[in-house]
């Protein structure tokens, strides 16, 4: 009998998340306050986000053995610096910041992947009401953007 283990995630029901979704050349990028797996449930649901944003671009991509590949990342500065009316802001906040590095890092992200990555989702607009107290939420949103460009590949 044959079986592959595709993976795991460990997350708390509540916890502020940034994420990543890929499907071949294509990156999504999003933030939830709750479990990734129900956020990324919402986007594959027959109206969801994701799913129209790719039927947009190519209805094939879900149609053919393309992998849909999930990423998170838990942002503990954000859960443990900020209460929780300003966790949705500071979210928010540096899922606008990634977005930013996508677009003005673009030869670099695709020189690490070795070919035109494009991301799908909308740049969020900066949060109008919350003041990056010495640019700690844009230090994340480099981190992050970081670590998923040096340790995971597409």
């Amino acid at each position: 009998m044959t079986y592959k283990f595709i993976g795991k995630v460990n997350s708390v029901l509540k916890e502020p998340v940034i994420y990543f979704v890929t499907i071949k050349d294509f990156l999504y990028i999003g933030e939830t306050e709750s479990h990734p797996v129900i956020r990324w449930g919402s986007h594959l649901a027959l109206h969801g986000t994701l799913l129209e944003k790719i039927r947009r671009i190519d209805r094939n991509l879900l149609l053919e053995d393309n992998e849909i590949e999930f990423y998170a990342f838990e942002c503990t500065y954000i859960k443990n610096t900020f209460n929780r009316l300003r966790i949705d802001y500071a979210l928010k906040y540096t899922e606008f910041q990634l977005h930013l590095l996508f677009k003005t890092r673009v030869n670099t992200v695709n020189k690490k992947f070795g070919r035109e990555i494009k991301v799908i989702s909308d740049t969020p607009n900066k949060p109008k009401f919350f003041k990056d107290s010495g640019g700690e939420c844009e230090k994340l949103a480099v981190c992050i953007f970081d670590d998923f460009l040096n340790n995971y590949s597409l």
